[in-house]
């Protein structure tokens, strides 16, 4: 098995899918978001990072977990395909319950043994199980979903309360919201202090997009 070109923390995992890294590695049948694509109507990728959607020609999502859970939902995923289909939490949970890597988020599922599952085991992030086996990637990319991983706070150097953190649109660095004097998630692009005195770094977030 090679390395995949992409990983997933259990902040990322629970505010952008809903789910429990933990209960997600010993279900045994866990498939990467990346991986899964499509789930259905309004889902052009399950996954919804900013490199996978720029892939799949959509704009990224920035932070909106906190707008999910203001209407209702606990993870980016639902929120946005409640928002093309009208979907309710408990019709999508149904949805993803109907694919083989849906199965543990069935109350009554029961993990697989290393036996039972002939090694298969889960889709983690040094696993390459994508169908093909590509494990090619930019760097681009590669930086972009690292910007997700445990960033520390610029002001308090805390990586904690993911919910309450913004990131900069011009780098991986980011803060708490208090921390940085802010109310919530701005309106449109936010930068921090050191690419806000870039004179064009608006001017190269627009370009990406």
């Amino acid at each position: 098995r090679g390395r995949m070109p992409v990983s997933f923390c259990g902040m990322c995992l629970r505010n952008r899918h809903g789910e429990d890294i933990d209960a997600a590695v010993a279900s045994g049948c866990w498939v990467c978001p990346r991986c899964r694509g499509s789930c259905g109507e309004g889902c052009v990728t399950c996954c919804n990072c900013g490199p996978c959607r720029k892939a799949n020609g959509l704009a990224p999502t920035h932070q909106v977990i906190n707008l999910a859970r203001a209407s209702g939902f606990d993870n980016v995923h639902d929120y946005l395909v409640h928002g093309s289909t009208g979907a309710t939490p408990a019709q999508l949970l149904e949805r993803k319950r109907s694919f083989a890597w849906g199965r543990w988020l069935l109350n009554d599922f029961t993990p697989a043994t290393p036996t039972e599952s002939d090694g298969a085991g889960v889709r983690e992030s040094g696993d390459d199980t994508s169908a093909g086996g590509d494990t090619s990637a930019s760097s681009d990319d590669n930086d972009a979903l690292d910007a997700f991983d445990d960033e520390p706070c610029l002001a308090c150097g805390g990586a904690d309360r993911p919910g309450d953190f913004v990131l900069c649109d011009g780098c991986p660095r980011g803060g708490h919201f208090d921390c940085l004097g802010l109310d919530g998630v701005p309106a449109g692009d936010w930068f921090c202090a050191g690419c806000a005195r870039e004179p064009n770094a608006a001017a190269a977030v627009a370009e990406k997009k």
